[in-house]
């Protein structure tokens, strides 16, 4: 671990008293913390996307990007479950079992409102190729898969 990572005991997340204070809400070094501005997480993702919000939709992707290399497999899922849970309201069905937020579902409805039923089986089989590529079954860049798919749902 890098020294100057964590200047101070207190903002190192391994620590126990920074762990505690984190818990208390009171975490010393909140900008390197939530670098992301409080609005480049993906809980916010799909509510961008169903707004047609592709500069925000695209600065979440790069914010984990930047922040977290390995996010992309969390990327993944996420895209995947929206993918599906439009694919559900598509066919009439519920959403709820999927762990969609209540307060989440009318950005589903509203995707799945402007978003044709063969675009979903394209998107299906675009998530199953950056999957295949962020596992290197496949070459390429997975976060420009995800990007493509972003783009095509906010479309």
């Amino acid at each position: 671990m890098n020294q100057n990572q964590y200047p101070n005991q207190n903002s190192n997340p391994n620590s126990q008293q920074g762990l505690w204070e984190l818990s208390k809400g009171s975490w010393n070094n909140k900008d390197s913390f939530s670098n992301n501005k409080g609005d480049n997480n993906n809980y916010k993702l799909i509510e961008h996307i169903s707004k047609k919000d592709t500069t925000s939709a695209l600065s979440v992707i790069e914010s984990m990007k930047i922040n977290d290399r390995n996010s992309v497999a969390l990327l993944i899922w996420i895209l995947s479950r929206d993918i599906n849970a439009i694919k559900l309201l598509l066919d009439g069905r519920n959403i709820r079992s999927l762990g969609i937020w209540e307060n989440q579902i009318q950005w589903y409805q509203k995707i799945s409102s402007r978003i044709a039923p063969k675009t979903i089986e394209k998107l299906i089989s675009k998530i199953n190729i950056v999957d295949r590529k962020f596992k290197g079954v496949s070459k390429g860049d997975p976060w420009n898969g995800l990007k493509d798919i972003v783009l095509s749902l906010s479309a």
